[in-house]
């Protein structure tokens, strides 16, 4: 599926820094049109994007980064400070691109882990291994987590002990024991 949101936010932070060393080949070559045409263009556009989202922030009653972005850039092109403005376009661009990207990615690893939960379970019933939906497993039931098999609920371990491979949970790559008695989370794997 196409991000539209993604690629805008990754497009604003490329438009930003191409026309930042744009405005300071400008101001190398000693072209202060090009320098300062460069620099406001940057900053409007990014003052383009962020005031859509903040008057969208406000309707919601959260005044968030994006109202601090708005006035220094706003100050910025008042004070003439185009450079400054530009900076400011950069800095607001490259933290939205990593914030999006951070969403994508934690959106991402949720879903992978939640693909990993079991849809059933082994519980002992009447002397009996049935294999039974997890919405069936109620307080009190036994159940065996076989050898390569993820913790399908939350429970107490019956046995001597476990072996657990808790690194989706914990990011602990290495596997902890478990004693009888000891509480296990579901997505462990035995």
């Amino acid at each position: 599926m196409f991000d539209w949101k993604a690629r805008l936010q990754q497009g604003l932070f490329i438009v930003t820094g191409i026309g930042l060393a744009l405005g300071g080949c400008g101001w190398m070559a000693g072209h202060a049109l090009l320098r300062d045409g460069a620099w406001v263009a940057v900053v409007g556009i990014t003052l383009a994007a962020v005031v859509v989202d903040s008057v969208r922030d406000l309707r919601q009653g959260k005044a968030g980064v994006g109202v601090l972005a708005v006035l220094t850039m706003v100050g910025a092109l008042a004070l003439g400070e185009y450079v400054a403005g530009a900076v400011i376009a950069l800095m607001v661009a490259s933290g939205r691109a990593l914030e999006e990207y951070a969403g994508r990615r934690a959106r991402r690893e949720l879903s992978a882990l939640l693909s990993r939960q079991p849809r059933t379970a082994h519980r002992y019933r009447d002397g009996e291994l049935e294999e039974v939906a997890l919405d069936l497993i109620g307080t009190g039931d036994r159940l065996l987590v076989r050898s390569g098999d993820i913790v399908p609920v939350d429970g107490r371990l019956l046995s001597a002990a476990a072996v657990l491979d808790e690194s989706a949970l914990t990011g602990e790559s290495l596997p902890v024991t478990r004693e009888s008695g000891s509480t296990i989370r579901s997505g462990g794997v035995n």
